[in-house]
């Protein structure tokens, strides 16, 4: 019986250290939690990212929308108007509106204001956009829309411009043009200040003329896009703080817990005595108060087992002591010490019996 016991003790003890060990390969509360938070940072930082880029680049189309609706409709209140406001006279040709307004008007950054002249010149105001300004899309783009108008997109060499093309035609200068005053505009366009030339620009004819504004959008976006890379690096870094401090937060609320597993541990090796220090009125501070309590009953019920199985030796040692001392002393020879001997010995055995039925009847009975 004592080895069985022993052999089932030592089943338990090695079932219990497997289960530890099994437990042990996994991630603690303190890392799930950690890693919990440094998720949830992350994807709401991604989330803000998004809406960010998302409500920015908008907001840069809008103002790309904006600057070249302003654009437009300045020329074209400059154009019906037909007045040189210089000079106070009506303007003599389409070639004069144009060369006056892109003088007179500074565009947006990453802008870029064209004049197609009636003479095949193209002039511009702004960043020449050297590789836009020399490129057969662009100028074929305009030659499209040169007499209905409308909104031209293109992309040269990856990089991606908005515009938009508002035909000029004879109707906006003076009736009485001829061509004195036709090669006096031409002068004054060619010395207009500020204003460039793009060689070898699309020819038109029939005195219409066009007026081209031309958003850089990449670069726009560019923009945009540096600040995002900015946030990113910066959401990074508060995604990888807001780690350390919820690390730190975790242990340091989690210590109670830590400390309630060393002392259950110490409890499977038998020391009742450890008790958890608790403090502060939380939910972690009441299980700690529970587990010292269960702890003292626990300590009270192996004391009271104890005194129980010593009493129980006792009641058991007394009768075997009698049986012995009795035996010894007994004259085999002598019928009537051997009567008296058996008759005893029948009484004691008796009561140990009825002692092993009240233990047997208390070790089934529940709590």
């Amino acid at each position: 019986m004592t080895a069985t016991t022993a052999m089932m003790t030592m089943t338990a003890a090695t079932t219990v250290t497997m289960m530890t060990t099994e437990r042990r390969v996994g991630l603690s509360v303190q890392n799930r939690l950690t890693l919990a938070v440094a998720a949830l940072s992350v994807l709401t930082l991604s989330v803000v990212g998004v809406i960010l880029y998302t409500v920015e680049s908008s907001n840069v189309s809008s103002r790309i929308t904006a600057s070249m609706s302003q654009e437009i409709g300045e020329m074209r209140t400059f154009s019906e108007n037909g007045i040189d406001p210089q000079t106070g006279r009506p303007f003599s040709s389409v070639d004069e509106i144009l060369s006056q307004f892109l003088g007179q008007n500074r565009p947006d950054e990453d802008e870029t204001l064209f004049a197609f002249l009636t003479d095949g010149r193209v002039l511009y105001q702004g960043e020449p956009e050297g590789l836009l300004g020399s490129s057969g899309d662009f100028e074929a783009a305009v030659a499209r829309s040169a007499e209905s108008g409308g909104e031209i997109r293109l992309s040269v060499d990856g990089v991606d411009y908005e515009g938009f093309v508002l035909p000029i035609t004879g109707t906006e200068a003076g009736q009485d043009a001829n061509a004195d005053s036709r090669t006096d505009s031409t002068e004054s366009t060619t010395r207009t200040k500020g204003v460039g030339e793009v060689a070898g620009g699309a020819g038109a004819s029939n005195g219409l003329g066009a007026f081209v504004v031309v958003h850089n959008v990449s670069a726009s976006q560019g923009d945009l896009v540096q600040i995002m890379q900015i946030y990113v690096v910066v959401a990074l870094a508060a995604a990888l703080l807001i780690s350390g401090i919820s690390a730190l937060l975790a242990r340091r609320l989690l210590s109670p817990v830590t400390e309630l597993r060393r002392t259950a541990q110490s409890i499977s090796g038998g020391d009742l005595s450890s008790r958890l220090a608790t403090k502060g009125h939380d939910d972690i501070a009441e299980l700690g108060h529970t587990f010292n309590d269960m702890l003292d009953r626990l300590e009270a019920a192996f004391e009271a087992q104890r005194r129980f199985l010593d009493d129980v030796g006792h009641e058991l040692r007394t009768p075997l002591t009698i049986l012995g001392g009795h035996l010894e002393t007994m004259n085999a020879e002598d019928v009537d010490d051997v009567e008296e001997t058996r008759t005893m010995l029948l009484d004691e055995t008796d009561r140990m019996g009825r002692l092993v039925e009240e233990l047997l009847l208390l070790a089934r009975a529940r709590p």
